[in-house]
């Protein structure tokens, strides 16, 4: 019987032995010690993870709600109070007087937002046509 067996037959047993036998020993002592130190590293990671997206997310979230209210103000303070007979003069004036204190001019997607609502809306509401270019010229020469 032990004739039948080839050398490459047995070093293949012995190895695969000798590999299950340490991993038996590593799981028995080592295990628990392991598995601290890679929670421990990923439980801080996750944590300043977290912190930062909660950090980043409440400051988005507020100038966000920023540009929704200063949206809204123009939209009825001087859109829908000038009506038809609204002068483009006159609504850039007006805009351009709300929208001086307004921080989120220096994000380009709140300013691209807030060009294509005064586009839009002074449009649809007092019939006056505004390009995005007057708009970006407006923003560049805002006292800040």
């Amino acid at each position: 019987m032990l004739q039948q067996i080839t050398w490459t037959q047995f070093l293949v047993v012995l190895l695969t032995i000798t590999v299950l036998y340490y991993i038996i020993y590593f799981i028995k002592f080592h295990w628990h010690r392991w598995m601290e130190k890679f929670h421990s590293k990923t439980e801080v990671y996750e944590s300043e993870l977290f912190q930062d997206n909660t950090e980043k997310q409440d400051n988005d979230s507020s100038e966000l709600e920023e540009l929704e209210l200063l949206v809204n103000s123009i939209k009825q303070d001087i859109l829908v109070e000038a009506g038809t007979d609204a002068t483009k003069e006159f609504l850039l004036e007006k805009i351009t007087a709300k929208v001086a204190n307004y921080g989120g001019l220096r994000l380009p997607a709140y300013r691209y937002a807030l060009n294509n609502f005064i586009i839009q809306h002074a449009k649809t509401l007092c019939g006056v046509e505004i390009e995005e270019e007057v708009l970006e010229d407006l923003w560049k020469n805002l006292p800040r």
